[in-house]
């Protein structure tokens, strides 16, 4: 990234920073800590806390203020928000100086979580921008400085990154090897382009494919993929950064012992790309989890009929970035084996009958018919459950996305 890239980060950070609504209500605690650069705010759940996010907000955004609505969302599902301020000033000069900021950043999370006095709960980081890149080095560096290790990074658009870490020896800190990572980019970002989420991607290679993602954030009809996309509440805009931090949520807080599915499910079909996305335990504690209209599934009637309790379930699922299609899911029970899974989901889901068995890519699929022209398709091997709907595939995608699964 060039330094006029650089200012260009900056300055858009701190031009929208007057863009916040003042009449929002402040649901936040705080600022605690002495030096403005080591201060933090903190945002409780009305309720129990169940999770904990650690939130590295963009250049200049000192309080909570601009992602409002995004920490409420958090908030009513349970999460509590630990937002370090990390900068004193708006100045370049703080921003180069990394150790300064880093100093912040790490006293801002301890002093957090010191005030927030809540423990055995599973911690997710995230940030944009400049706190992409500070999410990762948090969860490089947390077991060393005593601090909660992250079960899982959510980097977004982060930013400034090759100017910013070095110091810190950023190529050399190894990734932690429990936790998952999301690296997202913009297809639209004229001001800092991809240079901080290659670096992060580059520093990832000994990490196991199925623990990181990286992927290109698309602009569709009226979204713009821009650098100030995450900022925003949108359909688009809660679709690609809300549920992709609400499915690591989800995964951090399932019991250890039911793995997501997501790592056996295509990035690609043809020349589409796909993102996975899972969800795990109390989520589906909901009568009836919606698979793709017309065609729903009774998960309590699932899990009652396999002897199944909810933590023993993970579904995921891959979407298209495109049109925003499902197309297959993964039901990964545990303990569970294929026939009693294709039977239990038989008796569970809504359709108005079985056509048969036919075989796809060399599987034994049984196709399942829900009324319309409307066709489900479903495969299991082991303890997982695979089903394609297809009115999110085209002519020709059934064959390629089975050959694609184990």
């Amino acid at each position: 990234m060039s330094r006029w890239g650089l200012v260009a980060i900056l300055m858009l950070a701190a031009s929208a920073c007057s863009s916040g609504s003042k009449t929002d209500a402040a649901p936040w605690e705080g600022p605690f800590g002495k030096r403005p650069a080591e201060q933090v705010y903190v945002l409780r759940p009305t309720g129990p806390v169940r999770s904990v996010v650690v939130f590295g907000h963009g250049w200049s955004d000192y309080t909570p203020r601009k992602y409002l609505p995004w920490f409420r969302h958090l908030l009513a599902g349970g999460s509590a928000i630990v937002y370090p301020r990390y900068q004193a000033t708006d100045s370049l000069a703080e921003w180069r100086s990394g150790e300064h900021v880093r100093q912040g950043w790490f006293s801002g999370i301890r002093t957090g979580f010191a005030h927030l006095g809540v423990t055995g709960v599973p911690v997710v980081a995230a940030g944009y921008s400049a706190g992409g890149a500070l999410v990762y080095l948090y969860a490089t560096r947390a077991e060393e400085l005593g601090l909660p290790v992250p079960s899982a990074v959510d980097s977004i658009f982060p930013g400034g990154t090759v100017e910013f870490i070095p110091g810190a020896g950023f190529r050399a800190l190894p990734f932690p090897a429990r936790t998952r990572i999301l690296v997202q980019v913009r297809d639209r970002d004229t001001v800092a382009g991809r240079d901080g989420g290659d670096v992060i991607w580059r520093s990832l290679r000994g990490v196991p494919a199925a623990r990181k993602r990286y992927e290109i954030v698309r602009s569709s009809g009226g979204f713009i993929a821009e650098h100030l996309a995450p900022q925003g509440s949108s359909k688009r805009a809660r679709q690609a950064f809300w549920a992709p931090l609400d499915a690591s949520i989800a995964a951090a807080r399932a019991p250890a012992g039911v793995e997501s599915p997501a790592a056996l499910l295509p990035t690609k079909l043809g020349s589409e790309s796909l993102r996975r996305e899972s969800y795990t335990g109390p989520v589906f504690a909901r009568a009836k989890f919606t698979l793709s209209t017309p065609v729903s599934v009774d998960v309590r009637r699932f899990l009652a009929l396999l002897g199944k309790r909810p933590s023993e379930l993970a579904v995921a699922w891959a979407i298209s970035n495109y049109e925003g299609h499902i197309k297959v899911f993964a039901f990964r029970v545990a303990g569970a084996g294929p026939r009693a899974l294709v039977r239990a989901y038989l008796k569970a889901i809504t359709v108005e009958s079985v056509v048969g068995e036919r075989r796809i890519a060399g599987k034994r699929v049984t196709t399942t018919s829900a009324g319309l022209p409307i066709y489900g398709y479903l495969y299991a091997k082991d303890d997982v459950l695979f089903m394609a709907v297809d009115i999110g595939l085209r002519p020709g995608e059934l064959r390629k996305l089975f050959a694609a699964l184990p």
